[in-house]
This record gives C-alpha cells, structure tokens and sequence, in this order.
C-alpha cells in the first residue's frame, strides 16, 4: 500500500511546490512598439520579421487572414504589414476587417504593382503601400513615416480635446 503526502497549503507557490522551485522571474514590460507582419511566404516574412526586429520593433506573425485578426483584437499593435495575396485570403478584405476594428497603421507589402491594385490598397485602408521586390532599408524609412504621421495626428487630436475644467 502507498502513502500519498500532499504539502501543506502554505509550501504552494505559483503553482508550484515554493520549497523545490525558486519563484518565476518577473517580467518587463516590452515597451517596443509592437509590429503584426501578415504575409504567407516564410521566406518573406523571415526577412520582415529580421528586419523590424533588428530596427527595435516586437514583431507577431500572421500568415493567414483569421490569424491576423486574432492577433489585431489580441494584441495592442503600432503597425501591420501585410500582403494583398495570403494563399485562400484576400489581403485587401483583411484590411477592410482591420480598418473596421482599428486605426492602427497598415503598409502593404505586396507583388502586386498595377496603379488600380495600388490605389486600392490605399482605398481600404493602407497607409503605404510597397512592392515586392523591396530593398529593407525603404520599407524601415517608410514604416518609420507612417509611424510619424499617426504620432502626429494623434497628438493633434489630444489638443483638439477641451480641457475636463
């Protein structure tokens, strides 16, 4: 016959047996501004990610619409990339999605060139758009204008609030 030994309650700690697990380190708070990269080709969004990620941005990946929206209502973004073609998944019904949950800024990063696919991205929602192939240096100097351009507006918006006296 065996003898089960429960610890007594005050042993407990985070889940854990307090005398034979140190407590969790604490975590710090990731200030870096947080960018969702959508785009379905690995290899792409590999480049993306080094990137934005050597540039001192938190980066979250998506490579499908669904996830993509899971993450924007998840997560508290500053930018998203994202591509027009997602395998089964439009990029540009993705954008209309996102522009309905959010203002966050979008820059698209995509193959496709024409002027009407262009001026489409910008028509439901983009605040950029780029072509693939795309040299990393334009995409960090265009993602970082963007980011400006929502600073500002975002500043000039908190003026335009009337004081609470």
């Amino acid at each position: 016959m065996y003898q089960i030994v429960i610890p007594p309650a005050q042993h407990i700690l985070f889940g854990r047996c307090a005398d034979t697990h140190p407590k969790p380190p604490e975590r710090k708070l990731d200030t870096r501004p947080s960018t969702l990269v959508v785009e379905d080709d690995p290899k792409v969004r590999a480049v993306l990610r080094n990137t934005l990620e050597s540039d001192g941005f938190h980066v979250i990946e998506a490579a499908t619409a669904a996830h993509a929206l899971a993450c924007v209502t998840d997560h508290d973004l500053s930018l998203v990339t994202l591509d027009i073609h997602l395998g089964q998944d439009s990029g540009l019904d993705l954008a209309r999605q996102i522009r309905k949950l959010s203002t966050v800024p979008m820059v698209m990063v995509t193959g496709k060139d024409d002027l009407i696919d262009r001026v489409v991205g910008l028509e439901v929602g983009a605040d950029d758009y780029i072509t693939k192939p795309f040299h990393v240096r334009e995409v960090l100097a265009r993602i970082r204008a963007v980011l400006r351009r929502h600073q500002f507006a975002a500043e000039d918006a908190d003026k335009a609030k009337p004081d609470p006296e």
